[in-house]
């Protein structure tokens, strides 16, 4: 599986054109988080109700050096620039 490597600035950026391209990623701290709406969320663990409906999160964490992982696939909106 291919990740992405971002930086503190990188990772800035990469959200606000996620959200600007209408992605649901947001901060949580320093934690990058990725929504995906789905109902069955409602029973399961990482489960979270967000914007009136029940969705799965996936939350990157950054390392000790600072760099968030994000997946190649997660990673799509930047690279596709227009």
């Amino acid at each position: 599986m291919n990740f992405t490597n971002l930086d503190y600035d990188s990772a800035h950026t990469y959200v606000e054109e996620a959200q600007r391209r209408g992605k649901a990623v947001s901060w949580d701290g320093y934690d990058m988080v990725f929504f995906k709406p789905n109902d069955r969320a409602y029973f399961a663990k990482n489960g979270r109700f967000m914007n009136g409906s029940w969705g799965f999160t996936t939350i990157i964490k950054p390392d000790a050096s600072g760099t968030w992982r994000v997946r190649g696939s997660a990673y799509q909106p930047l690279r596709n620039r227009s």
